[in-house]
């Protein structure tokens, strides 16, 4: 049970919970600029909390503040260098249209890991925005075939990513090539 006394206590790691309670309530309630009042509170008392880091990142994202949660899921990366949290960091600045930070990321994602099909998507779609439709065609190639060489997971929201992203690269396959087909149509009618 949250006790309000914990709240000034002199131990960082009872405060953070607490704050941190606070925050999931508010979250709970749809009230996400509070829970994230909330959060950079414990994150102010304590910047190397991954828990804190994550939970920040994925509030900023529902509240369509990318920069902010790139930031966030770019520290929570520095505190656990795991390729998902690259992976979200990618997206979140491919949503703010931070093509040159979002293609370094997944170009080192997909130095580290060539199979690594997130960043393969990422890459391609900024390649695809930039008319670079040759590479993106490879990155989206290249990452259905990692996808294709993925062993299934066995839990449903692993699954539904796999299906998330093998979509996501067929539908850019075929955006690619309505785009090419418009392109084409357009320097015949000049």
């Amino acid at each position: 049970m949250w006790n309000p006394d914990c709240m000034h206590s002199k131990d960082p790691s009872n405060r953070i919970f607490n704050i941190m309670q606070l925050a999931y309530l508010y979250e709970s309630l749809d009230n996400l600029e509070v829970a994230v009042d909330h959060a950079e509170l414990a994150r102010q008392t304590d910047q190397t909390n991954l828990e804190v880091q994550i939970f920040l990142a994925e509030c900023y994202f529902e509240l369509r503040q990318y920069s902010d949660a790139a930031d966030r899921y770019e520290d929570a990366f520095t505190l656990d260098p795991k390729p998902e949290y690259a992976n979200h960091q990618g997206k979140c600045c491919l949503r703010n249209n931070d093509f040159l930070r979002v293609t370094q990321i997944f170009n080192q994602s997909i130095h580290e890991n060539p199979s690594d099909y997130v960043a393969l998507n990422g890459r391609g779609e900024v390649l695809r925005l930039n008319g670079n439709y040759e590479k993106a065609r490879e990155d989206f190639n290249s990452a259905l075939v990692a996808i294709h060489e993925t062993e299934r997971p066995q839990d449903e929201k692993g699954r539904s990513q796999i299906d998330k992203e093998k979509n996501n690269a067929l539908y850019c396959l075929g955006r690619i090539a309505q785009e090419e087909d418009n392109t084409l149509q357009f320097f015949r009618y000049t």
